[in-house]
């Protein structure tokens, strides 16, 4: 068997591309995902909860995009 691997075959930029829109579709398919799920539960519920409950639902949402949104920023901000 002669294999040619490493000699710029189209095949090889192929698999690559491939594999590169395959994991970035992965990665932003995640996220979708997890708003879609996140966002479409308190739709689905908003209507049957009391002001208390609406009210305690988007200080928690305030709380956990501000607190994932700080920690970017320090992660963001690290020099080594």
């Amino acid at each position: 068997m002669n294999f040619k691997i490493g000699e710029s075959s189209i095949w090889e930029f192929l698999l690559a591309a491939f594999w590169v829109f395959l994991v970035f579709a992965i990665f932003v398919g995640t996220f979708l995902l997890f708003f879609a799920a996140l966002f479409g539960n308190i739709r689905d519920r908003w209507p049957h909860y009391t002001n208390q409950e609406k009210a305690k639902v988007i200080r928690n949402l305030v709380l956990f995009f501000g607190t994932m949104g700080f920690l970017l920023w320090l992660g963001a901000a690290i020099t080594l």
